[in-house]
Formats: structure tokens, C-alpha cells, sequence
């Protein structure tokens, strides 16, 4: 049943496809705020990005996949990135309409430009859903102890909160 909530409010945010040569695929863009904090400084201000843009779709697997588009995690980081983290299922029950989003795997390797990047860990992920599939709540750690953020190394925690895209 969950699955086919998450698949009729996909379906719904999806445009109608009139080019035969491309097939249609279910998903839906929600726009809202990323707010990302240091696991290394909990003091440091934290860094928002408003009208950030992340994507649910279908994966032919069957599982979905999350694209974090045109994403930054920080002032100082120079460009945006594509981002998406792979294979994620819904759990079976919906807690008062809100059904969860969790990984098949832990810690999840994001996809960037096609590629995986395995030195960077997505930890602790959370996400959920309104049954309406109108909202979306996504949460996690990433962390890459070669990358360096000041005098530190990357290490933070992003929460983003969306609304269906209209």
C-alpha cells in the first residue's frame, strides 16, 4: 500500500510525456529549505540554501532513487552539485499518514556525475513523506575525512524541508 501512495503522488506531479521516443518515468520535485550544521563546530551558524531542489523518482529495480540538484552545503563551497543517493525503499507502515524512506544500504555511496564517490559516507539517513506526497522531509550525515572545511574536515549533518513543486 505504501508503495502505491508514494507511486499515484509520483504519478500526479508528473507531466504528461508526448515524445514516444523517450519513456515516461514517475517522480516528483519538491522546493524547499536545506539547512546544513557542523558536527565539528556545533556553535558555527549554520548554512541555508532556500529554494533548494531535490527529486523522488523511480528506479526500474523498483526502488527510488533521491536527486539532489544543483546542491551547496556550504558558503565557501565555489560550486553546486548534482547529487543522488540510490535505491531507497518506503517501510511498509504509515505512522498517522507519514510513511518513512530508508536506504538499502548503509553507509549510501551518492552518485556524482554519473559516478560513485564512495569517500564520502551518508550516515544517520532519515526521510518521510506526507501520504498525500505532498511534503518531504529528508535528513542525513555526510562526512569525508579528506576533504577539508577550514582547519577541519567535512563532517555535517543537512536537513531539507519541501513541498511538492507545483
Amino acid at each position: 500500500m505504501k508503495k502505491l501512495m508514494l507511486l499515484l503522488a509520483l504519478a500526479a506531479a508528473t507531466a504528461c510525456n508526448t515524445e514516444d521516443d523517450r519513456p515516461l518515468t514517475t517522480s516528483a520535485v519538491y522546493t524547499g529549505q536545506l539547512t546544513v550544521t557542523s558536527n565539528n563546530d556545533p556553535d558555527a551558524a549554520p548554512f541555508r540554501m532556500e529554494e533548494a531542489r531535490y527529486e523522488m523518482s523511480e528506479a526500474e529495480n523498483g526502488t527510488f532513487n533521491l536527486t539532489l540538484h544543483e546542491i551547496r552545503f556550504a558558503e565557501t563551497m565555489r560550486m553546486s552539485l548534482t547529487i543522488v543517493l540510490p535505491e531507497l525503499r518506503t517501510l511498509s507502515e504509515s505512522k498517522r499518514g507519514i510513511y518513512e524512506i530508508v536506504s538499502t544500504a548503509t553507509p549510501i555511496v551518492p552518485y556524482i556525475g554519473g559516478k560513485p564517490y564512495e569517500a564520502f559516507e551518508i550516515l544517520d539517513f532519515k526521510a518521510s513523506f506526507a501520504e498525500s506526497g505532498s511534503e518531504l522531509r529528508v535528513a542525513f550525515t555526510c562526512r569525508n575525512p579528506q576533504i577539508p572545511v577550514g582547519d577541519e574536515r567535512l563532517d555535517h549533518r543537512a536537513v531539507f524541508t519541501g513541498t511538492i513543486a507545483r
